[in-house]
């Protein structure tokens, strides 16, 4: 036997004894064949194992093993390959829908965005105009058309934008219907035209139709001043001057707005008052303040009207018309109005406990709570609370009420007068619409609006005549006439003449906190104006 590695018969012996594992490979005498031979220890005793096999399969085992291994490699390949070819796919399709938008077929906002930022950055300051165009009530379009057909047709708006877009000027549709522009700056004017002729163009396929479906928009412009404004900053300005506009009516079909920084400044009061509205709602500071409503024959205080005051500790007194609008527009004027009904309610209760003869307070409502059919149940739920008889309620609706939601009145009338309170129509005669309204109306109190008494100025002139008429018109419909305004004593002696109801207004009482209000009521004030 031929020895042929470094290991020897007696480097065998040596590891056997020490329980180690060895290895030695020989050569057979008139053998060709290369042998090994290993010497593994079992674990625990002292025994070891004598395995001998020739090289040929020792290789062949390997060729085995090798064989597999580049069979396991050829196919991690192959499945390694698929993966990165769909993950690159992937890549491309979600860059593709980042990139495009899919109803249009135009640029997506992050696209617009980015070429904005990009376009504004290389420019001077009034280079570009940075346009928001909302589509007024495409809500509509969706129930009536379906969602296919109404992405046709901002498909169709937005092509159409872009047949007048020039080089360097980008389109893209943001959120549902609104549509965004960066343009090169021109002047109103011409901008105005380009505007109507978009729009004209927009709503030609009304042409051929017996029942028009027209497109309505809503545009707010911002010349881009400062390049380094955010471009969700310059957005937000666009749209200040495109929110500070109504809805177009009639034969309009689209309003347009230029941003100004009072309008800047103004949304940064607005943003705080909301910021604020519901802690003070919270901390009860919104106040109830009473202002009488005066018997004009007897001077007596029998009615009186709930107006809310903010108090607030850092801005003061905030005025009626600063934050009513903004709540309104919000929403949040439901909440204020409840909540000044439960504070009457509990005005109304104290006087009752207190043996008091408590008289009725109105209440003002606004027409956000028309929306929804069943707007009365908080209201009722709350009398009932405080267990007040409903004579001692009335509920006012001004007369924009009756113009927004004219088809919602009749009922809401209704339903005031199923639950026992009296109904009021506020500030009439500030529109254009109020006659119409009086026939058809089941109203207790009709409430002449100050500027009637503010354009009577001589005897027998136009506005005492307008006065005259309107309360023997409303005398002869059986509904009670208050006038708003009394400020002097020539106008209550001409309102004592026309025979006017109720009179309400500075000549009697500003509107005072209730503490003040019962001393004019109840107690230490004497004497009637």
């Amino acid at each position: 036997m031929e020895i042929i590695s470094d290991t020897s018969v007696n480097d065998l012996r040596v590891s056997a004894a020490a329980g180690q594992d060895a290895s030695i490979r020989f050569r057979l005498l008139n053998h060709d064949t290369t042998q090994t031979a290993l010497l593994t220890h079992i674990s625990g005793t002292d025994l070891c194992i004598w395995m001998v096999d020739t090289n040929d399969a020792v290789s062949e085992g390997f060729d085995q093993i090798l064989h597999k291994a580049s069979a396991i490699n050829f196919w991690g390949t192959i499945c390694f390959s698929v993966l990165i070819i769909a993950l690159i796919f992937l890549y491309r399709k979600n860059m593709f829908t980042l990139m495009m938008d899919p109803v249009t077929g135009g640029y997506s906002p992050s696209r617009f965005n980015q070429e904005a930022e990009r376009l504004i950055a290389r420019s001077a300051p009034g280079d570009y105009t940075f346009i928001v165009m909302n589509t007024a009530g495409f809500k509509l379009f969706n129930d009536i058309y379906g969602y296919a057909e109404s992405n046709r047709i901002l498909k169709h708006i937005h092509s159409t934008i872009l047949k007048y877009l020039e080089k360097g000027e980008i389109l893209a549709r943001f959120g549902a219907d609104d549509f965004n522009l960066l343009i090169h700056t021109t002047s109103e004017e011409v901008m105005v035209q380009k505007l109507d002729l978009v729009v004209d163009e927009i709503n030609q396929f009304n042409a051929h139709l017996r029942e028009k479906q027209w497109i309505i928009f809503r545009a707010g412009v911002y010349q881009i001043a400062d390049t380094t404004l955010p471009v969700v900053h310059i957005r937000d300005r666009a749209n200040i001057a495109r929110k500070k506009l109504e809805i177009p009516t009639g034969d309009i079909l689209y309003s347009c707005g230029f941003y100004e920084e009072e309008d800047r400044a103004q949304l940064q009061q607005e943003n705080i008052l909301t910021n604020k509205m519901d802690d003070a709602l919270k901390t009860q500071d919104f106040k109830v303040y009473l202002q009488p409503k005066v018997d004009i024959s007897t001077g007596k205080i029998i009615n009186a009207e709930a107006l809310v005051r903010w108090e607030d500790a850092d801005m003061g007194l905030v005025p009626p018309d600063k934050f009513i609008p903004l709540f309104e527009k919000i929403g949040f004027i439901r909440r204020l109005d409840l909540y000044m009904w439960e504070q009457v309610c509990i005005c109304l209760r104290r006087w009752l406990d207190a043996g008091l003869q408590a008289i009725p307070i109105s209440v003002n409502l606004s027409r956000m709570h028309l929306i929804n059919r069943d707007f009365l149940a908080p209201f009722i739920e709350i009398q009932k609370k405080y267990a007040i008889p409903p004579k001692l309620l009335e509920l006012e609706l001004t007369e924009t009420a009756f113009q927004d939601r004219p088809d919602a009145i009749p009922e809401a009338i209704s339903q005031i007068h199923l639950a026992g309170y009296s109904c009021s129509l506020d500030d009439f005669g500030s529109g254009y619409s109020s006659l119409n309204n009086l026939e058809s109306l089941d109203i207790d109190i009709l409430k002449l609006d100050c500027k009637f008494l503010r354009d009577a100025r001589t005897e027998n002139d136009k506005g005492h005549i307008v006065i005259e008429e309107l309360i023997h018109m409303a005398r002869r419909l059986g509904i009670t006439v208050c006038c708003e305004g009394v400020e002097t004593e020539d106008q209550l002696a001409f309102l004592r003449k026309c025979h006017c109801d109720i009179g309400q207004g500075y000549l009697f009482s500003k509107p005072v906190e209730v503490a003040a209000f019962e001393e004019l009521l109840f107690g230490s004030v004497s004497g009637n104006p």
